[in-house]
């Protein structure tokens, strides 16, 4: 699931001259959760996002295996990506 947040943003720029112009906008963020049931049976539920308390002692392979937040265990990065593309390819870009 994905969660999108949108806040007015105001964007300056230093021009040539001297000036300043100002530009307001929508700052944009997508902050992106996974659900996970063990079965159909079962309900869902929401995965923890935090990796494990000792991540930054651990080795790569350590971290590969037991370091990762359980979100990451359950959805690989690429398809948390896909899920923020959807998000911006449906009209929230």
């Amino acid at each position: 699931m994905a969660l999108l947040e949108i806040k007015n943003l105001t964007v300056r720029f230093d021009t040539s001259n001297g000036a300043f112009t100002a530009v307001d906008g929508v700052d944009v963020s997508v902050d992106v959760y996974v659900l996970h049931r063990e079965s159909p049976a079962h309900e869902w539920r929401v995965a923890n996002n935090r990796p494990h308390p000792n991540w930054r002692r651990m080795s790569v392979n350590e971290y590969i295996k037991h370091g990762r937040s359980e979100m990451l265990q359950i959805a690989s990065p690429c398809e948390i990506l896909k899920v923020s593309r959807a998000v911006f390819a449906n009209g929230h870009s």
